[in-house]
C-alpha cells in the first residue's frame, strides 16, 4: 500500500513542519506539568507586595491619609484584601484548592496524550 494513501499521522515522513510541530507539542506539554508551580509563586509575590504595602503604609501613616492628602494604601484596601484577614486567606485557600485541581486536570490530559510526568 502506497503510503501517501495513509493519513497524515500514520505516514512516516518527517518535514520540517512536523518537526516544528512536534517541538510546540513538547513545549506545550512543559508548560501543562509547570501550571501550577508557575501559579503559586504569582500568587506569593501578590501577597507578598501587599503585606509590604501595607505595613509601609501603616507604618508610615498609621492607615490614614498623610501630609500630601494621598491616601494610604491601607486605607483605600478593602478590609476582605488585608494580610490576615480571615476573608483574605479564604480567598488564598480557594486559589492554591483551584490551581491544584487545574494541576490534576492537566496532568490527566498529558497522561492520555502519552506525555505522563
Amino acid at each position: 500500500m502506497d503510503e501517501t494513501h495513509l493519513p497524515l499521522a500514520a505516514q512516516n515522513k518527517q518535514t520540517h513542519k512536523d518537526e516544528k510541530e512536534e517541538a510546540h507539542f513538547h513545549q506545550v506539554c512543559r508548560s501543562y506539568q509547570q501550571y501550577a508551580t508557575y501559579h503559586q509563586t504569582i500568587q506569593q509575590g501578590v501577597c507578598h507586595r501587599i503585606h509590604s504595602l501595607v505595613s509601609k503604609s501603616l507604618s508610615e501613616g498609621d492607615g490614614v491619609e498623610n501630609d500630601c492628602k494621598h491616601p494610604t494604601v491601607a486605607s483605600i484596601l478593602p478590609p476582605e484584601l488585608m494580610p490576615g484577614h480571615i476573608e483574605s486567606q479564604k480567598q488564598n485557600k480557594e486559589f492554591c484548592d483551584g490551581t491544584i485541581r487545574n494541576q490534576y486536570f492537566l496532568d490527566c490530559v498529558l497522561q492520555y496524550s502519552g506525555k505522563e510526568l
